[in-house]
Parts: C-alpha cells; sequence; structure tokens
C-alpha cells in the first residue's frame, strides 16, 4: 500500500512539475507564432490583399491563404462596391493566395480556367472564417464547395491589389 502511494505522489508531483513548465509569462492573446517571429527576425513583412473592383457590379470575394501565424484560413465574405477598392485584411507571408469571386449580377471568378493550380474550399451564405484543419467539423449542409484560383504576390510588394474586371 505504501508503495503504491509514493507511486501515486510521485505521478502527481510529475504532472505538477510538467504543468508549470508548459506555463509561459506571456498573457494569453499576445503569444506571437514561432512563423511569425521568424520572419520578424529575418525583417520579412507581411503582404496585405487589397481588391480593386473595376466593375459597375458589386462583388463578393473569398479568400485562403496563409495567416500570419502559419495556418491555413479561408476568409469571406468581402464585399467590394462597383469601381472601388477596398483592403479585405488578409496578412500574409506568403506569395500565393487563393480567391474566389462572385458578382450580384453573377459573373464568377474561380480556379476553372487553370485546373492545375485550383484549390477547392466550402464557402458559405453569410460571413465565414475558418481554419482548414477546422473543415471536418464545419457545418456541410451549409456549405457550398467552390473552386479558387491562385495570385502570385509579388516578392517586393507589401501592398498587392487584385484587378477585378467584369466582361
Amino acid at each position: 500500500m505504501i508503495k503504491n502511494l509514493l507511486f501515486f505522489i510521485a505521478v502527481l508531483f510529475c504532472s505538477q512539475n510538467m504543468q508549470s513548465q508548459k506555463r509561459s509569462s506571456v498573457p494569453e492573446g499576445t503569444k506571437t507564432s514561432q512563423t511569425e517571429r521568424t520572419h520578424k527576425k529575418k525583417g520579412v513583412k507581411y503582404h496585405t490583399i487589397t481588391i480593386h473592383n473595376r466593375c459597375a457590379e458589386t462583388i463578393s470575394v473569398a479568400a485562403l491563404y496563409v495567416d500570419s501565424d502559419g495556418s491555413k484560413k479561408v476568409a469571406g465574405w468581402f464585399v467590394v462596391e462597383p469601381n472601388a477598392k477596398e483592403d479585405i485584411g488578409v496578412k500574409t507571408y506568403e506569395h500565393l493566395i487563393y480567391l474566389h469571386a462572385e458578382s450580384s449580377k453573377g459573373s464568377v471568378w474561380d480556379g476553372s480556367l487553370d485546373p492545375e493550380n485550383q484549390i477547392e474550399a466550402p464557402v458559405f451564405d453569410k460571413s465565414f472564417e475558418y481554419s482548414m484543419d477546422q473543415i471536418s467539423y464545419l457545418d456541410k449542409d451549409s456549405a457550398e464547395w467552390v473552386s479558387f484560383f491562385s495570385s502570385d504576390i509579388p516578392s517586393n510588394l507589401r501592398n498587392y491589389t487584385l484587378p477585378f474586371t467584369c466582361k
């Protein structure tokens, strides 16, 4: 019995010690990711994405990108009024972003013109944002799978503007 009690105390002590080692003095929510710290050390700045709607109709844009914390995110709908520019709030260190857009009059910009470089992901009727590792938890009944086209961000541009033109 004493042997079992000593074993229990040892396990309890080890578990308490491991938990205290995992704790950080940095308050939750202010931590920076390893990706972000690495890029900051190298002096790399993230890219911001601006949509330039050259159409006479409103467009709604969804974006698939690697966030500044290194996770793959899908977010939408970013609504851009006719003949306007809108920073969609995406920040990425990567040089590749995927987009899907739909206009109020039925025009669609997707990956169908370049099937080798398209990616498919679910979008929703209302505003959304999720990480690709959460995809199995999404409400599949309210999701629509669409294709996204790729856009290469020039490495020398910090503020990348992508024009959308209606036919």
